[in-house]
């Protein structure tokens, strides 16, 4: 059984570090993928791959590109544990400044209070 984390706070920056991270990630590889299309016979005979085995480098390539995009598209948010953003660019990366479920803000922390229907100023 584990224990509450004592610093909710502390909690909250470990998961935005952990979805900056990924996004990161996702967006090196991204980035990554057009130089390998474009030079992809330099790769393939510094290499020495044949036809078949650069097509599965590049199959292998598009997959961890694909788990990236999908554990980016679909990060619990760290205050209700449920997806945080449902619309999304392309099907794959949000948009979304927000919260669907609870409203906290891209990159809030304990100290953004949860919004209610009712605002008052």
């Amino acid at each position: 059984m584990t224990t509450p984390e004592p610093d909710r706070q502390a909690r909250y920056d470990r998961e935005w570090r952990r979805f900056r991270r990924l996004r990161a990630a996702f967006w090196i590889l991204f980035a990554g993928l057009f130089p390998i299309l474009f030079f992809g016979v330099a790769i393939k005979g510094l290499l020495g791959l044949g036809t078949g085995g650069f097509v599965e480098l590049l199959l292998a390539y598009m997959a961890m590109l694909w788990v990236t995009g999908y554990n980016v598209s679909h990060f619990p948010c760290p205050r209700c544990g449920r997806v945080f953003a449902r619309e999304r660019w392309f099907g794959l990366l949000s948009t979304s400044q927000r919260c669907n479920s609870c409203k906290l803000p891209l990159w809030g922390g304990c100290e953004d209070i949860k919004l209610s229907g009712t605002q008052s100023f």
